[in-house]
């Protein structure tokens, strides 16, 4: 540790007010495992005997004899041993006076929550120390807890000393790793950037500033993006009530759940949910026929789901090679070859009925110009009938329909009718969303 590091670290201690919060001592039987323990507080791991492997916060450590480690409030410890292992646990909890040094020193180099490994050349005096600790900690009054608290500054004096004559190597703790291991582990309770930073023993301002500039998100974005995208989960995976889900992920109030979910997702969690199960069901069941029009299950490509305008072009990445062609089944493409025949169908009789009446104009025969009235008005009525119907030929029969049809009824593909400037008198459903919802609004279903 370089010499000016060292400083502040005695200078922080000369300033702080401590108050030890427990002393543990421990024995762990060969293949005994300690895994993922989180430090409550700042605190001591003093070796007495015995070896073990020991990780704290992703560093890994060969622990034996008179070993010992320091880190800070939410470090995870894990311990795993091959042999009889003993040793301590010392927790305390340490705070500066409000004076600008003392600050600055902290923003810098909070030395109650750096992590760092020593081992004592001079083990005695610390061991004995430790040992009288925990002797007067297990008595339980506050005369000896006072005596505790005189030790521990006696033993952090100790520890000092060997720090001056030995050296030792400091680890700055990965401080936004911790504040996001411990959003992502309470997150289901009532956090604020105030409550997160007093857990670390930072100021607010300094701890969202340092995390924006290590995650790109303040602290409350990331908290709220980790809530909501666990809400997703439950959204999509469970019938679990809009209030239980909320209420889950750390909002006691469902209306703002909701207004923070559409906020983000750019939907409501009910209509979330209703999308997320029709695309799951679709995927489960890829030759289902379709029910809905062109792009009524379609997500967008935008996060604006309210205006999905550009179904068009999704739809022709599927029909060309997408990533889900077997979604369009052989009904959904009968359909289009029939309304293709249809047109053509429409066309050829139209072109029929003119050449007709050119011949009827231009080369009629005597016996017909000369006809009697009454059958000259029978043909007129027949020819007028046949002009007000059309006969189309399907694989199904011959149908026949109006020539000029003025009321159309459709179950499929009603967005194809509003293409072609036609709009239906009824139809059997318009998808919540659809861009052609607007031109349909207030049909007959």
């Amino acid at each position: 540790m370089a010499k000016m590091k060292l400083e502040d670290h005695i200078f922080a201690w000369n300033y702080a007010a401590v108050k030890v919060l427990d002393i543990r001592h421990a024995v762990m039987e060969p293949g005994d495992n300690l895994q993922g323990y989180i430090l409550p507080a700042c605190g001591f791991i003093y070796c007495v005997r015995g070896t073990a492997s020991l990780n704290l916060n992703g560093i890994d450590y060969d622990a034996d004899r008179h070993f010992i480690v320091h880190g800070g409030k939410g470090m995870r410890l894990s311990i795993e041993t091959g042999k009889l292992f003993e040793y301590y646990l010392l927790f305390y909890r340490a705070s500066l006076p409000g004076r600008k040094d003392l600050a600055r020193l902290l923003e810098r180099s909070n030395p109650f929550r750096m992590q760092y490994s020593f081992e004592s050349l001079e083990p005695l005096p610390l061991h004995y120390q430790l040992m009288a600790m925990e002797q007067l900690w297990a008595q339980g009054s506050q005369l000896e807890r006072i005596q505790v608290k005189g030790l521990f500054y006696q033993f952090i004096h100790e520890l000092l000393k060997q720090f001056t004559k030995d050296g030792i190597n400091l680890r700055q703790p990965d401080v936004i790793g911790q504040v996001v291991r411990y959003i992502e582990e309470h997150y289901r309770h009532n956090l604020s950037l105030e409550s997160i930073a007093e857990q670390f023993n930072y100021s607010p301002r300094h701890l969202s500033t340092r995390f924006k500039g290590e995650t790109g998100f303040s602290l409350i974005e990331y908290l709220i993006r980790f809530r909501l995208k666990h809400a997703e989960e439950l959204l999509r995976c469970t019938d679990a009530p809009l209030r239980d889900i909320a209420e889950e992920v750390g909002y006691n109030d469902v209306y703002y759940f909701s207004r923070m979910f559409s906020k983000y997702n750019g939907q409501s969690p009910i209509r979330f949910r209703k999308e997320s199960r029709q695309v799951s069901s679709s995927d489960n069941r890829p030759f289902t026929t379709a029910k809905f029009s062109i792009g009524a299950h379609i997500s967008s490509r935008y996060n604006v789901i309210e205006y999905d305008n550009h179904y068009h072009y999704y739809y022709q990445n599927e029909i060309t090679g997408g990533s889900s062609p077997m979604r369009l089944t052989k009904t959904s493409s009968f359909i289009v070859a029939m309304l293709l025949s249809f047109t053509l169908l429409l066309s050829a009789c139209g072109s029929a009925s003119v050449g007709s009446n050119a011949t009827n104009s231009n080369g009629s025969k005597a016996s017909e110009v000369t006809s009697s009235p009454a059958n000259n008005s029978t043909a007129i009525d027949n020819a007028n009938k046949e002009a007000q119907t059309r006969t189309i030929s399907t694989i199904k029969g011959d149908i026949v329909v109006p020539a000029n049809p003025k009321r159309v009824v459709v179950l499929y593909l009603q967005g194809d009718l509003v293409a072609l400037g036609i709009k239906p008198v009824g139809t059997s459903s318009v998808f919540e969303g659809a861009a052609f919802a607007e031109e349909l609004g207030g049909l007959k279903i």
